[in-house]
């Protein structure tokens, strides 16, 4: 089981460490990584659970979590 980890967050605050602690206290191999990274589509493909884990503003995800849904939609095409 591999759980990846998906920061939506623009720096490392209470976001990045609810995420952090979430990803430590699971007893599987794990992988933390940014909303942004290139590569980031294929690491959800390869995961077996992700969670994704932004701030809210306005009741709405973090621009970086809406790029990522953009990103991934492209993939039902």
């Amino acid at each position: 089981m591999r759980i990846l980890g998906i920061n939506g967050s623009y720096g490392q605050g209470i976001t990045y460490e609810l995420l952090r602690k979430a990803l430590l206290s699971a007893s599987c191999e794990t992988e933390l990584r940014d909303a942004q990274d290139e590569d980031i589509v294929d690491k959800i493909l390869e995961a077996n659970a992700v969670i994704f884990a932004t701030p809210t503003h306005w009741f709405a995800p973090s621009i970086k979590i809406k790029r990522l849904i953009e990103k991934m939609s492209e993939l039902d095409n």
